[in-house]
Formats: structure tokens, C-alpha cells, sequence
């Protein structure tokens, strides 16, 4: 146990170090920090103790999760928290929570935003989205599918889709972060998985597994992963996370921001489209959205842009004021939706 300290501390206090201390063998942990302890001007055991623990969280990040063990018992956001209409044709659910009864409320959320037109495309937003409820989340991806297949096994139970007429026939579209979570992360992998939909964002957390939480002495819970979380396809949903499909950089601050408002001027409009290999070019400016129109008259004409700037521009209702939509995720999400309607016009059921 104390080896395995020593090897935890050092991944706490020498980040710079850290690919170089992989590659050889540590020091004991006694030693090391008796050596700080004595040396090192000013450090106290109770920060020694501190930086080991941190260690240890980074080390075993995804699988050893500190909280702080005041959760409520009711939580006033709902899980389905926001949705409407993009461009008149594309409708954006965002899902807070992954819990029972959530697919219920994705349904009803999309039959509303469908009531009075016809809609071309989902987006599903689970940037930021949590959750421990593996079975809500297959009866989601179920929403979307029209034959029976095994989507999610989670070692105590499985979820699969069944074999209907009136799923939700239309291109989807996951937005995803390094906050999307648990299981909202199993939730976009089946849907990806099953080939109902395209992730866009950055990686997940990775903390897809089942877990066993322990109260510790000041009242913070630490939960311990105990099984492993697997897709339809055999797939284990590790710590790495789910590598989008199509990533869109954007610094923490500035995402934040979007996800309150996404016609927020953040100060800059830069960001970087990549595809999963890594490939798409970068941008320092922006191009206002096409609408779908002006979209569809440019692809006839062969005259539709050569390069990889998101389409990142809306107009609001006839007579508002015009606004610009500045989530580059959501942007590029869009983006995909309104290529795809253009060449496979979608069935809602």
C-alpha cells in the first residue's frame, strides 16, 4: 500500500515529470516524503498528505470519485431542462439528468417542438448532463430505433431496443463535454453505436461504471467503480471516455458561457472543427449560418464553401432582431443536421 502511495504522490506533485516517471521505477513513498518533509522550506505533512491524496484521485481519475456528500434529496432542475426550434426545422432537447422516467419527457419535449411543423432533425444536448440509471438511458436511445438489439449491459442489467414502427425516424445529433457523465455517456454511445446518431463535442468523462460509495469520516463521499459499463456491441465505456465524432475545441470558460446562452458573445469566435481522426481545418473567424434556402440553392448551383468554417449564424423570427448564434458546438451540430436534410429528407415516424 505505501509503494503504491509513493507511486500516487509523485503523479500529484510532478505533472511535468509524470510521462518520464512512467518509464522507470519510482522511489518508496516513506522515503520520498520524508525527504520533502525535511527539506522542502515550508511544506507541512498535513499538505504532504494532501498532495498524496490528490495523487491518488488523478491517478485512478474515472474510477475513484470524490464528492462532497451534501447532494439533496430533490434536485429543482428537471431532467429535461430546455428545449426549442432552430431554423424553423431543428429541434434541441437538453437533458440534465439521466434518470427513470427522462425518455417519457424526451418524447413529449420533441412531440411539442413537432406539434405545428415538421421537423428535419434532433439535437440532443448532454453537454454537462449525469447520471446513474443505465436502464433510463437505453429506454432514450430506444426513442430512435426501430429494430430490437442489445444497447447497454451493465453487469446487473441490460438494455435493449424493441422492434416498433413509430420510433423517432429523423437524424440526431449528441452533443457531448468533459462534464457529460455516467449514464449520459451511455446513453450517447448506444445511440451511437446503434447508428442513430453522430456525437459532436469533446471527450467524455469517462466514469461510465458502477459504483460502490463509501462516507468517509468528514462526510464526503467517495465512490469506487466496481463493474464495468458496456455497449450493444461489446464495447467497455473506460475512463478515456467517448472520442466524438466530430470535435469542436472550445476552452471551458467559453463553453460554459455558450451553454447559458448561445447567442452570447463570448469576446472571440474562433474555434476548430475536427473529425475523429484529427483531421479538419482550424478558423479565426466565422461564417454566418446559410439558411436552409439559400443552403439548398448553393448545393444545386455547386457553389456550397470548399472549407471547414462552421456555419455559426442565425436569424431569429421574421421582424425580431437578428441574432448570432456563437455555440460552435451546437453551430456544427446544426451544420450536420442541415447537410443531411438536404440529401435525406427525415420521417418523424
Amino acid at each position: 500500500m505505501k509503494r503504491l502511495l509513493g507511486h500516487i504522490f509523485l503523479a500529484g506533485i510532478a505533472s511535468a515529470g509524470a510521462v518520464a516517471a512512467e518509464n522507470r521505477e519510482l522511489p518508496k513513498f516513506e522515503e520520498l516524503s520524508g525527504i520533502v518533509r525535511s527539506n522542502l522550506a515550508g511544506v507541512t505533512g498535513a499538505e504532504i498528505e494532501r498532495a498524496a491524496a490528490q495523487g491518488l484521485l488523478t491517478h485512478f481519475k474515472g474510477r475513484v470519485i470524490l464528492g462532497n456528500g451534501k447532494a439533496a434529496t430533490t434536485n429543482s432542475t428537471p431532467s429535461v431542462s430546455r428545449s426549442k426550434v432552430y431554423d424553423e426545422a431543428f429541434a434541441y432537447v437538453r437533458v440534465t439528468r439521466v434518470e427513470e422516467g427522462v425518455a417519457a419527457k424526451v418524447s413529449a419535449a420533441f412531440d411539442k417542438l413537432g406539434a405545428k411543423r415538421k421537423l428535419k432533425g434532433l439535437v440532443l444536448d448532454l453537454r454537462y448532463a449525469t447520471g446513474g440509471d443505465y436502464g433510463a438511458a437505453g429506454h432514450v436511445a430506444d426513442l430512435f430505433l426501430t429494430a430490437e438489439q442489445l444497447l447497454i449491459d451493465w453487469g446487473g442489467g441490460k438494455a435493449s431496443s424493441t422492434a416498433k414502427e413509430t420510433a423517432l425516424k429523423l437524424p440526431v445529433t449528441v452533443l457531448v463535454n468533459g462534464q457529460t457523465r455516467g449514464a449520459a455517456e451511455a446513453l450517447a454511445g448506444a445511440l451511437r453505436q446503434s447508428g442513430a446518431a453522430l456525437i459532436v463535442g469533446n471527450n467524455t468523462a469517462g466514469e461510465a461504471s458502477m459504483f460502490k460509495e463509501f462516507t468517509l469520516s468528514d462526510g464526503q463521499k467517495l465512490r469506487i467503480a466496481s463493474g464495468n459499463v458496456r455497449l450493444g456491441n461489446g464495447e467497455t465505456l473506460s475512463t478515456k471516455g467517448l472520442t466524438p465524432d466530430i470535435a469542436v475545441k472550445v476552452t471551458a470558460e467559453e463553453e460554459r458561457a455558450y451553454f447559458s446562452d448561445p447567442f452570447r458573445d463570448s469576446g472571440t469566435d474562433v474555434a476548430k472543427a475536427t473529425d475523429a481522426n484529427g483531421k479538419g481545418g482550424s478558423t479565426n473567424q466565422v461564417r454566418p449560418r446559410i439558411n436552409e434556402a439559400e443552403l439548398v440553392r448553393m448545393q444545386r448551383e455547386g457553389n456550397l464553401p470548399d472549407d471547414d468554417r462552421p456555419l455559426v449564424a442565425t436569424t431569429a423570427k421574421a421582424g425580431s432582431a437578428t441574432n448570432t448564434l456563437r455555440d460552435p458546438v451546437l453551430g456544427r451540430a446544426l451544420d450536420v443536421l442541415k447537410a443531411i436534410a438536404i440529401v435525406q429528407p427525415a420521417r418523424t415516424k
